[in-house]
């Protein structure tokens, strides 16, 4: 699949420090660290202030953005790069939010496409609709959506449009550093199936949470991390948001 630049919507590159994570004011993009060695209270304090007061990646008049609950989410992925188990920590990851958020996520093929901060909503010319949500191994010679080199693990971005009724996701992107050693599953230490959740959660619109609990904690590994009973509940109000009508894609 192939994209061209739109002067519409452009999912911004933005760059995050190991202890500090910053916001985009349009379309918002965070990522999962590797876990300091010696991680501390404090530490985690400190991240915690980074964070927005609000568990959503944007909030428009008091509400979050939100996908609309009354179509399936499409994505694509560029294994190239990836480990032998990717696709299957990639399908248990949406399983389980699938299960937890009442969202959607229809697999529509792979792709040989990279997203960068140059990546729109808009399909191709011939090609009806938003792009898909894409997922890919990169390194961070390949995108500028990993500007941490070696420290940072992925990065996840939802893009939102205006709607009927506020605005509306309508795409988005996951860039995984092909560089990083994962472990497969959801273990504590650097599992792969975990950076998905984590990445899949900021695209459906879930900011960080300062749990490290949660699978939505800026730091991978640091023991088990799942979808926490808030984390969940955060998912369920995003999906509650319902059916806001995106205008048409075009040129």
């Amino acid at each position: 699949m192939r994209t061209a630049l739109k002067d519409a919507i452009k999912i911004a590159a933005v760059i995050v420090a190991v202890l500090f994570f910053t916001h985009s004011p349009v379309i918002a993009k965070f990522t999962a660290a590797l876990n300091p060695a010696a991680s501390s209270a404090a530490s985690v304090q400190s991240n915690a202030a980074s964070m927005n007061a609000h568990p959503y990646m944007q909030v428009q008049n008091n509400r979050p953005v939100a996908w609309s609950s009354c179509a399936p989410i499409s994505y694509v992925v560029n294994f190239t790069g990836a480990p032998r188990y990717a696709k299957h920590d990639l399908d248990l990851a949406i399983a389980k939010l699938e299960a937890a958020s009442g969202y959607r996520l229809v697999y529509s093929g792979t792709t040989n496409e990279i997203p960068n901060s140059s990546w729109t909503t808009n399909q191709q010319l011939g090609r009806p609709g938003y792009a898909p949500v894409i997922i890919a191994f990169a390194t961070p010679s390949q995108t500028n959506l990993l500007q941490d080199g070696s420290s940072q693990m992925g990065a996840g971005d939802p893009a939102y449009v205006p709607a009927s009724t506020g605005s509306v996701y309508v795409s988005g992107t996951i860039v995984i550093n092909a560089n990083q050693q994962f472990s497969e599953g959801f273990s504590p230490g650097s599992p792969l199936g975990t950076l998905f959740m984590h990445e899949l959660g900021h695209v459906l619109g879930l900011d960080h949470s300062p749990n490290p609990a949660s699978f939505m904690y800026p730091y991978l590994g640091v023991t088990t991390q799942s979808i926490t009973a808030l984390d969940a509940a955060h998912l369920r109000a995003l999906h509650a948001e319902g059916c806001p009508v995106a205008p048409a894609a075009g040129w």
